[in-house]
Protein backbone atom coordinates (compact mmCIF):
# COMPACT_ATOMS: atom_id res chain seq x y z
CA UNK A 1 0.00 0.00 0.00
CA UNK A 2 2.92 2.59 1.26
CA UNK A 3 4.45 2.01 -2.09
CA UNK A 4 1.26 2.21 -4.16
CA UNK A 5 0.78 6.11 -2.81
CA UNK A 6 4.33 6.98 -3.07
CA UNK A 7 3.42 5.91 -7.19
CA UNK A 8 0.94 8.55 -6.81
CA UNK A 9 2.69 11.48 -5.19
CA UNK A 10 5.84 11.54 -6.81
CA UNK A 11 4.82 11.20 -10.74
CA UNK A 12 6.68 12.26 -13.65
CA UNK A 13 4.70 11.76 -17.17
CA UNK A 14 1.84 9.83 -15.90
CA UNK A 15 -0.32 10.59 -12.81
CA UNK A 16 -3.35 9.10 -12.42
CA UNK A 17 -5.43 10.38 -9.53
CA UNK A 18 -6.42 7.52 -7.43
CA UNK A 19 -10.19 7.25 -8.10
CA UNK A 20 -9.12 6.49 -11.95
CA UNK A 21 -5.78 3.94 -10.79
CA UNK A 22 -6.40 0.45 -12.14
CA UNK A 23 -3.46 -2.24 -11.25
CA UNK A 24 -3.80 -4.14 -14.31
CA UNK A 25 -2.03 -0.83 -15.76
CA UNK A 26 1.29 0.15 -16.25
CA UNK A 27 1.87 3.54 -14.92
CA UNK A 28 5.38 5.08 -15.47
CA UNK A 29 6.83 7.24 -12.59
CA UNK A 30 10.24 8.66 -11.73
CA UNK A 31 12.20 9.10 -8.31
CA UNK A 32 15.52 11.35 -7.92
CA UNK A 33 16.35 9.06 -4.56
CA UNK A 34 18.95 6.34 -4.57
CA UNK A 35 16.95 3.14 -5.20
CA UNK A 36 16.36 1.15 -1.77
CA UNK A 37 17.19 -2.74 -1.98
CA UNK A 38 13.99 -4.72 -1.01
CA UNK A 39 14.07 -7.88 -2.11
CA UNK A 40 10.45 -9.88 -2.77
CA UNK A 41 11.92 -12.83 -0.62
CA UNK A 42 12.96 -10.51 2.17
CA UNK A 43 10.80 -7.34 3.04
CA UNK A 44 11.40 -5.94 6.60
CA UNK A 45 9.17 -6.88 9.33
CA UNK A 46 8.80 -3.18 9.74
CA UNK A 47 7.34 -2.08 6.30
CA UNK A 48 5.42 0.60 7.52
CA UNK A 49 8.55 2.27 8.81
CA UNK A 50 10.99 1.64 6.24
CA UNK A 51 8.52 3.37 3.43
CA UNK A 52 7.74 6.18 5.42
CA UNK A 53 11.50 7.18 4.99
CA UNK A 54 10.38 8.42 2.11
CA UNK A 55 6.70 8.23 2.02
CA UNK A 56 6.34 11.00 5.35
CA UNK A 57 2.96 11.42 4.94
CA UNK A 58 1.22 8.15 5.37
CA UNK A 59 0.64 8.10 9.41
CA UNK A 60 -0.26 12.12 9.34
CA UNK A 61 -3.93 12.32 8.95
CA UNK A 62 -6.31 11.79 11.41
CA UNK A 63 -7.76 8.64 10.30
CA UNK A 64 -5.59 6.04 9.13
CA UNK A 65 -5.86 2.91 7.10
CA UNK A 66 -5.41 0.04 9.55
CA UNK A 67 -3.55 -1.75 7.22
CA UNK A 68 -1.26 1.27 6.55
CA UNK A 69 -0.59 0.86 10.49
CA UNK A 70 0.05 -3.01 10.05
CA UNK A 71 2.26 -2.76 7.15
CA UNK A 72 2.68 -1.61 3.51
CA UNK A 73 2.99 -5.30 2.06
CA UNK A 74 -0.64 -6.31 3.27
CA UNK A 75 -1.55 -4.70 -0.01
CA UNK A 76 1.77 -3.87 -2.25
CA UNK A 77 4.27 -6.38 -3.55
CA UNK A 78 7.03 -5.92 -5.06
CA UNK A 79 7.80 -6.80 -8.31
CA UNK A 80 11.47 -5.21 -8.88
CA UNK A 81 14.51 -6.01 -6.52
CA UNK A 82 15.40 -2.79 -6.24
CA UNK A 83 13.33 0.24 -5.43
CA UNK A 84 12.69 2.75 -6.74
CA UNK A 85 13.99 2.31 -10.66
CA UNK A 86 14.01 5.30 -13.06
CA UNK A 87 10.74 4.85 -14.80
CA UNK A 88 9.93 1.54 -13.63
CA UNK A 89 7.19 0.12 -11.72
CA UNK A 90 8.62 -1.68 -8.96
CA UNK A 91 5.39 -2.41 -6.72
CA UNK A 92 2.37 -3.88 -7.36
CA UNK A 93 -1.42 -3.96 -5.75
CA UNK A 94 -1.30 -7.74 -3.82
CA UNK A 95 -4.80 -7.68 -5.46
CA UNK A 96 -7.64 -6.25 -7.81
CA UNK A 97 -9.47 -3.38 -6.29
CA UNK A 98 -12.33 -4.18 -5.27
CA UNK A 99 -11.07 -7.94 -4.17
CA UNK A 100 -8.41 -6.62 -2.18
CA UNK A 101 -11.05 -4.59 -0.21
CA UNK A 102 -12.75 -7.27 0.42
CA UNK A 103 -10.18 -9.31 1.96
CA UNK A 104 -10.76 -7.08 4.79
CA UNK A 105 -14.24 -5.46 4.29
CA UNK A 106 -17.18 -7.81 4.02
CA UNK A 107 -18.80 -7.69 0.68
CA UNK A 108 -21.78 -6.54 -0.55
CA UNK A 109 -24.85 -9.26 -0.31
CA UNK A 110 -27.68 -6.66 0.45
CA UNK A 111 -30.08 -5.98 -2.44
CA UNK A 112 -29.63 -2.41 -3.71
CA UNK A 113 -25.90 -1.69 -3.31
CA UNK A 114 -24.38 2.08 -3.94
CA UNK A 115 -23.22 2.66 -7.97
CA UNK A 116 -19.51 2.85 -7.07
CA UNK A 117 -19.31 -0.04 -4.43
CA UNK A 118 -20.68 -2.22 -7.06
CA UNK A 119 -18.20 -1.41 -9.73
CA UNK A 120 -15.54 -1.51 -7.11
CA UNK A 121 -14.56 2.30 -7.01
CA UNK A 122 -13.98 2.26 -3.51
CA UNK A 123 -11.65 5.38 -3.60
CA UNK A 124 -13.95 7.63 -5.37
CA UNK A 125 -14.82 8.53 -1.74
CA UNK A 126 -12.06 7.23 0.60
CA UNK A 127 -8.51 8.09 0.44
CA UNK A 128 -6.52 4.99 0.87
CA UNK A 129 -4.01 5.62 3.06
CA UNK A 130 -4.90 8.31 5.52
CA UNK A 131 -7.62 11.51 5.76
CA UNK A 132 -8.33 14.26 7.81
CA UNK A 133 -12.32 12.50 7.91
CA UNK A 134 -13.70 9.80 9.53
CA UNK A 135 -13.47 6.27 7.49
CA UNK A 136 -11.14 7.73 5.65
CA UNK A 137 -13.83 9.92 3.45
CA UNK A 138 -12.58 12.36 1.02
CA UNK A 139 -14.94 15.48 2.45
CA UNK A 140 -16.83 15.99 5.87
CA UNK A 141 -19.30 16.46 5.51
CA UNK A 142 -20.04 14.34 2.84
CA UNK A 143 -22.75 15.99 0.83
CA UNK A 144 -20.49 17.75 -1.07
CA UNK A 145 -19.10 14.68 -2.06
CA UNK A 146 -22.28 13.13 -2.82
CA UNK A 147 -23.33 15.98 -4.93
CA UNK A 148 -20.49 15.07 -7.34
CA UNK A 149 -23.09 12.46 -8.62
CA UNK A 150 -25.94 12.91 -7.55
CA UNK A 151 -27.89 16.46 -7.86
CA UNK A 152 -30.91 17.03 -5.66
CA UNK A 153 -31.70 20.11 -8.59
CA UNK A 154 -33.06 22.12 -4.81
CA UNK A 155 -34.80 25.37 -5.98
CA UNK A 156 -33.08 29.04 -4.29
CA UNK A 157 -36.05 29.87 -2.47
CA UNK A 158 -37.31 26.16 -0.92
CA UNK A 159 -36.95 25.07 2.93
CA UNK A 160 -34.01 22.32 3.39
CA UNK A 161 -33.72 19.93 5.83
CA UNK A 162 -31.58 20.49 7.52
CA UNK A 163 -29.50 17.05 7.32
CA UNK A 164 -28.88 17.85 3.65
CA UNK A 165 -27.60 21.50 4.44
CA UNK A 166 -25.57 20.48 6.97
CA UNK A 167 -24.33 17.53 4.35
CA UNK A 168 -25.48 14.84 6.48
CA UNK A 169 -26.75 12.17 3.93
CA UNK A 170 -25.33 9.01 5.78
CA UNK A 171 -27.86 10.47 8.37
CA UNK A 172 -30.32 8.54 6.74
CA UNK A 173 -28.42 6.55 3.50
CA UNK A 174 -26.77 3.69 3.75
CA UNK A 175 -23.74 4.99 1.31
CA UNK A 176 -22.74 1.03 0.41
CA UNK A 177 -25.91 -0.75 0.42
CA UNK A 178 -28.93 -1.66 1.64
CA UNK A 179 -31.75 -3.68 1.40
CA UNK A 180 -34.57 -0.71 1.19
CA UNK A 181 -35.19 1.56 -1.94
CA UNK A 182 -32.61 4.83 -1.91
CA UNK A 183 -30.35 3.31 -0.26
CA UNK A 184 -32.18 4.52 2.86
CA UNK A 185 -30.89 2.93 6.55
CA UNK A 186 -34.19 1.60 7.16
CA UNK A 187 -37.62 0.96 5.88
CA UNK A 188 -38.95 2.76 8.91
CA UNK A 189 -37.99 6.39 8.61
CA UNK A 190 -39.31 7.29 12.57
CA UNK A 191 -36.16 5.37 13.57
CA UNK A 192 -34.31 7.93 11.35
CA UNK A 193 -35.76 10.82 11.88
CA UNK A 194 -36.07 10.56 15.73
CA UNK A 195 -32.65 10.56 16.21
CA UNK A 196 -32.51 14.19 15.40
CA UNK A 197 -36.59 14.96 16.21
CA UNK A 198 -36.61 13.89 19.97
CA UNK A 199 -38.99 16.01 20.37
CA UNK A 200 -41.25 13.85 18.50
CA UNK A 201 -41.15 11.12 20.79
CA UNK A 202 -43.19 12.49 23.49
CA UNK A 203 -46.15 13.19 20.59
CA UNK A 204 -46.70 8.97 20.73
CA UNK A 205 -47.46 9.17 24.10
CA UNK A 206 -50.33 11.41 23.45
CA UNK A 207 -54.02 9.59 23.27
CA UNK A 208 -55.09 10.72 20.15
CA UNK A 209 -52.56 9.56 17.12
CA UNK A 210 -52.91 10.88 14.10
CA UNK A 211 -53.02 7.45 11.19
CA UNK A 212 -49.70 8.47 9.51
CA UNK A 213 -47.81 9.39 12.08
CA UNK A 214 -49.14 6.66 14.13
CA UNK A 215 -47.89 3.94 11.26
CA UNK A 216 -44.50 6.36 11.55
CA UNK A 217 -44.62 6.76 7.80
CA UNK A 218 -43.35 10.28 8.04
CA UNK A 219 -42.41 10.39 4.42
CA UNK A 220 -46.25 10.02 3.68
CA UNK A 221 -46.51 13.72 4.30
CA UNK A 222 -42.72 15.27 4.40
CA UNK A 223 -40.00 15.57 1.97
CA UNK A 224 -36.71 14.09 2.86
CA UNK A 225 -34.97 16.87 1.16
CA UNK A 226 -36.28 19.90 0.69
CA UNK A 227 -39.90 21.50 0.15
CA UNK A 228 -41.18 25.05 -0.94
CA UNK A 229 -43.69 24.23 2.13
CA UNK A 230 -43.55 24.68 5.68
CA UNK A 231 -42.02 21.60 7.76
CA UNK A 232 -41.17 19.88 4.43
CA UNK A 233 -44.31 18.98 3.60
CA UNK A 234 -44.82 17.72 0.47
CA UNK A 235 -47.79 19.94 -0.87
CA UNK A 236 -49.77 22.61 1.05
CA UNK A 237 -51.40 21.57 3.81
CA UNK A 238 -54.88 21.70 2.48
CA UNK A 239 -54.18 19.92 -0.55
CA UNK A 240 -51.90 17.02 2.05
CA UNK A 241 -54.71 16.47 3.98
CA UNK A 242 -57.57 16.39 1.59
CA UNK A 243 -55.41 13.65 -0.57
CA UNK A 244 -56.61 11.25 2.13
CA UNK A 245 -59.28 12.20 4.15
CA UNK A 246 -61.52 12.33 0.39
CA UNK A 247 -65.19 12.39 2.27
CA UNK A 248 -64.01 16.28 3.50
CA UNK A 249 -62.68 17.22 0.06
CA UNK A 250 -65.94 15.48 -1.54
CA UNK A 251 -67.86 17.85 1.01
CA UNK A 252 -65.66 20.54 0.91
CA UNK A 253 -66.09 20.98 -2.66
CA UNK A 254 -70.04 21.18 -2.81
CA UNK A 255 -70.18 23.16 0.07
CA UNK A 256 -72.21 26.64 -0.23
CA UNK A 257 -69.90 28.04 2.56
CA UNK A 258 -66.08 26.93 3.87
CA UNK A 259 -64.68 28.09 6.63
CA UNK A 260 -61.72 30.85 5.74
CA UNK A 261 -59.22 29.00 7.62
CA UNK A 262 -59.08 26.17 5.30
CA UNK A 263 -58.06 28.17 1.74
CA UNK A 264 -54.96 29.83 4.30
CA UNK A 265 -51.87 28.82 4.42
CA UNK A 266 -52.10 26.87 7.51
CA UNK A 267 -55.57 25.58 6.70
CA UNK A 268 -56.21 22.58 8.57
CA UNK A 269 -53.18 22.50 10.63
CA UNK A 270 -54.49 26.00 12.28
CA UNK A 271 -56.67 23.91 14.37
CA UNK A 272 -55.50 19.94 13.94
CA UNK A 273 -51.95 18.71 14.76
CA UNK A 274 -50.60 16.55 12.33
CA UNK A 275 -48.91 14.32 14.87
CA UNK A 276 -51.05 13.71 17.63
CA UNK A 277 -52.68 15.58 20.70
CA UNK A 278 -55.03 14.79 23.53
CA UNK A 279 -57.49 15.92 21.81
CA UNK A 280 -60.64 14.07 19.87
CA UNK A 281 -60.60 14.43 15.98
CA UNK A 282 -56.33 15.46 16.67
CA UNK A 283 -57.46 19.07 17.48
CA UNK A 284 -54.77 21.25 19.11
CA UNK A 285 -57.47 22.26 21.99
CA UNK A 286 -60.56 20.77 23.36
CA UNK A 287 -63.29 21.74 20.94
CA UNK A 288 -65.49 22.73 23.73
CA UNK A 289 -62.56 25.03 24.55
CA UNK A 290 -63.42 28.26 23.37
CA UNK A 291 -60.13 29.36 22.86
CA UNK A 292 -59.49 27.13 19.67
CA UNK A 293 -61.73 29.60 17.91
CA UNK A 294 -60.40 32.75 19.83
CA UNK A 295 -57.01 32.04 18.75
CA UNK A 296 -58.31 33.74 15.58
CA UNK A 297 -62.11 35.29 16.49
CA UNK A 298 -60.63 37.93 19.33
CA UNK A 299 -60.57 40.11 16.77
CA UNK A 300 -62.20 41.14 13.62
CA UNK A 301 -62.16 38.83 10.97
CA UNK A 302 -62.82 39.88 6.99
CA UNK A 303 -65.35 37.40 5.65
CA UNK A 304 -67.48 37.61 2.35
CA UNK A 305 -70.56 38.77 4.15
CA UNK A 306 -68.22 41.69 6.11
CA UNK A 307 -66.20 41.66 8.87
CA UNK A 308 -66.89 39.30 11.37
CA UNK A 309 -66.96 40.77 15.04
CA UNK A 310 -64.31 40.47 17.37
CA UNK A 311 -66.02 37.54 19.48
CA UNK A 312 -63.45 37.53 22.11
CA UNK A 313 -64.27 40.90 23.98
CA UNK A 314 -67.93 39.45 24.56
CA UNK A 315 -66.58 36.69 26.72
CA UNK A 316 -65.00 38.93 28.69
CA UNK A 317 -64.87 38.35 32.57
CA UNK A 318 -68.07 39.87 34.14
CA UNK A 319 -70.44 39.24 30.76
CA UNK A 320 -73.00 37.33 30.69
CA UNK A 321 -72.43 34.62 28.29
CA UNK A 322 -74.39 32.65 26.08
CA UNK A 323 -75.03 29.09 28.39
CA UNK A 324 -73.93 26.50 24.92
CA UNK A 325 -70.67 28.20 24.65
CA UNK A 326 -69.88 27.66 28.07
CA UNK A 327 -70.95 23.67 28.19
CA UNK A 328 -70.55 22.70 24.55
CA UNK A 329 -67.81 25.52 22.90
CA UNK A 330 -68.71 27.29 19.87
CA UNK A 331 -69.42 24.29 17.46
CA UNK A 332 -72.80 23.98 18.93
CA UNK A 333 -74.13 26.38 16.82
CA UNK A 334 -71.05 26.49 14.17
CA UNK A 335 -69.98 24.39 11.79
CA UNK A 336 -66.43 24.15 12.00
CA UNK A 337 -65.34 23.52 8.29
CA UNK A 338 -68.81 24.64 5.90
CA UNK A 339 -72.08 25.01 6.06
CA UNK A 340 -75.03 25.98 4.05
CA UNK A 341 -76.10 28.72 6.17
CA UNK A 342 -74.39 31.88 6.51
CA UNK A 343 -71.91 32.22 9.49
CA UNK A 344 -71.20 28.37 9.30
CA UNK A 345 -74.07 28.05 11.30
CA UNK A 346 -75.37 24.71 11.82
CA UNK A 347 -79.33 25.19 11.49
CA UNK A 348 -81.16 27.70 9.50
CA UNK A 349 -80.87 31.12 11.12
CA UNK A 350 -81.74 34.08 9.54
CA UNK A 351 -79.28 36.41 8.17
CA UNK A 352 -81.25 39.85 7.68
CA UNK A 353 -82.75 42.70 11.09
CA UNK A 354 -86.34 40.97 9.57
CA UNK A 355 -87.37 37.24 9.44
CA UNK A 356 -90.84 35.91 10.88
CA UNK A 357 -90.93 33.78 14.26
CA UNK A 358 -91.93 30.76 12.00
CA UNK A 359 -89.92 27.63 13.26
CA UNK A 360 -88.26 26.84 10.02
CA UNK A 361 -86.73 30.58 10.12
CA UNK A 362 -85.32 30.09 13.72
CA UNK A 363 -84.46 25.97 13.73
CA UNK A 364 -80.90 26.98 15.13
CA UNK A 365 -82.51 28.62 18.57
CA UNK A 366 -84.62 25.93 18.85
CA UNK A 367 -82.47 23.24 19.40
CA UNK A 368 -82.72 25.03 22.80
CA UNK A 369 -85.29 26.99 23.07
CA UNK A 370 -89.04 25.56 23.08
CA UNK A 371 -90.22 26.79 19.46
CA UNK A 372 -93.37 27.71 20.90
CA UNK A 373 -92.35 30.79 22.21
CA UNK A 374 -92.18 32.70 18.79
CA UNK A 375 -95.65 30.82 17.97
CA UNK A 376 -97.76 31.28 21.52
CA UNK A 377 -99.37 34.79 21.94
CA UNK A 378 -100.30 34.04 25.72
CA UNK A 379 -98.17 31.89 27.95
CA UNK A 380 -97.17 32.01 31.65
CA UNK A 381 -94.46 30.05 31.07
CA UNK A 382 -92.52 29.85 28.01
CA UNK A 383 -90.64 33.55 28.36
CA UNK A 384 -90.36 35.86 31.10
CA UNK A 385 -90.48 38.74 28.57
CA UNK A 386 -94.27 38.98 28.72
CA UNK A 387 -96.58 41.79 29.95
CA UNK A 388 -98.76 40.14 32.31
CA UNK A 389 -99.30 37.14 29.95
CA UNK A 390 -99.10 38.66 26.70
CA UNK A 391 -95.88 37.14 24.95
CA UNK A 392 -93.64 40.07 23.77
CA UNK A 393 -91.38 37.73 21.88
CA UNK A 394 -94.80 36.71 19.90
CA UNK A 395 -95.67 40.33 19.48
CA UNK A 396 -92.20 41.22 18.01
CA UNK A 397 -91.69 38.21 15.83
CA UNK A 398 -94.71 38.12 13.80
CA UNK A 399 -95.06 39.00 10.39
CA UNK A 400 -92.59 39.50 7.39
CA UNK A 401 -91.57 42.53 9.45
CA UNK A 402 -90.73 40.09 12.52
CA UNK A 403 -87.74 41.18 14.49
CA UNK A 404 -84.84 38.78 14.36
CA UNK A 405 -83.32 37.62 18.03
CA UNK A 406 -80.16 39.25 16.71
CA UNK A 407 -81.41 42.88 16.62
CA UNK A 408 -81.61 42.82 20.57
CA UNK A 409 -79.62 39.82 22.17
CA UNK A 410 -75.87 38.47 21.06
CA UNK A 411 -75.58 35.21 20.76
CA UNK A 412 -72.13 35.23 21.95
CA UNK A 413 -72.11 37.55 25.28
CA UNK A 414 -72.87 40.71 26.50
CA UNK A 415 -72.43 43.08 29.99
CA UNK A 416 -76.50 42.72 30.20
CA UNK A 417 -78.61 40.13 31.58
CA UNK A 418 -80.44 37.68 28.91
CA UNK A 419 -77.77 39.10 26.34
CA UNK A 420 -79.52 42.12 26.00
CA UNK A 421 -77.21 44.29 23.84
CA UNK A 422 -75.71 48.00 24.43
CA UNK A 423 -76.45 48.73 20.44
CA UNK A 424 -77.23 47.02 17.41
CA UNK A 425 -76.52 47.74 13.95
CA UNK A 426 -79.23 48.61 12.15
CA UNK A 427 -78.36 49.82 8.65
CA UNK A 428 -75.64 52.14 8.99
CA UNK A 429 -76.28 53.00 12.55
CA UNK A 430 -75.14 51.71 15.37
CA UNK A 431 -78.74 52.10 17.18
CA UNK A 432 -78.40 52.11 21.31
CA UNK A 433 -80.76 49.84 23.42
CA UNK A 434 -81.30 51.46 27.00
CA UNK A 435 -82.22 48.03 28.90
CA UNK A 436 -82.93 47.81 32.12
CA UNK A 437 -84.58 44.56 34.28
CA UNK A 438 -86.09 43.92 37.75
CA UNK A 439 -87.71 41.35 39.74
CA UNK A 440 -90.49 41.44 37.69
CA UNK A 441 -89.98 42.57 34.37
CA UNK A 442 -87.86 45.61 32.53
CA UNK A 443 -88.08 49.06 30.48
CA UNK A 444 -85.90 49.42 27.04
CA UNK A 445 -85.37 52.81 24.82
CA UNK A 446 -84.54 52.39 21.28
CA UNK A 447 -84.99 54.29 17.85
CA UNK A 448 -87.98 52.01 17.42
CA UNK A 449 -90.00 53.51 20.22
CA UNK A 450 -89.99 55.19 23.44
CA UNK A 451 -89.10 53.99 26.42
CA UNK A 452 -91.43 50.74 27.20
CA UNK A 453 -92.55 48.59 30.12
CA UNK A 454 -93.30 45.45 30.92
CA UNK A 455 -94.15 43.32 33.86
CA UNK A 456 -95.16 39.74 33.99
CA UNK A 457 -97.62 37.60 36.55
CA UNK A 458 -95.35 34.75 36.99
CA UNK A 459 -91.65 35.59 38.19
CA UNK A 460 -88.71 34.70 36.45
CA UNK A 461 -87.78 31.31 38.22
CA UNK A 462 -90.79 29.30 36.77
CA UNK A 463 -89.34 30.24 33.28
CA UNK A 464 -89.46 26.91 30.80
CA UNK A 465 -86.52 27.44 29.18
CA UNK A 466 -83.79 24.46 28.56
CA UNK A 467 -81.15 27.54 28.60
CA UNK A 468 -82.90 30.68 30.29
CA UNK A 469 -81.10 33.39 27.71
CA UNK A 470 -84.47 35.12 27.07
CA UNK A 471 -86.04 37.92 28.78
Amino acid sequence: MFLWLWLLSKPVEVAPPATAYRPDQVYVYNHDTWPISLSSSHLPADTTKTCQQCHDDLLTGESIHGPVKKGCDRCHQPIQNEHPQENQLTFVLTNQVPGLCYECHDPNDKEHVHDPVQKGDCFTCHDVHNSPNLYLVKKDPVGPLCLDCHELDIPANNQIHKAVSDGNCTGCHNPHQSNYNNLMASNKPYRMCRKCHRSVRKEFKRLVVHTPFDKKQCFDCHNGHSSQEAHLADSPPADLCLSCHEDMNNTLTNARLVHKVIQQDEACLKCHSAHATNYEHVLRKDKKDKQLCLDCHDKKVAALQGDLAAIGPLLAPGNTIHEPINTDGCTACHQPHQSEEHNLLNLAFPASNYASGIPGNYDLCFKCHPKEMLTTPLTDSLTGFRQQRKNLHYLHSQGKRGRNCKLCHDAHGTPNKYLIKNETQYGNWLMPIEFTADSLGGSCLTGCHERKFYERQTKPDTLNLQHDTGN
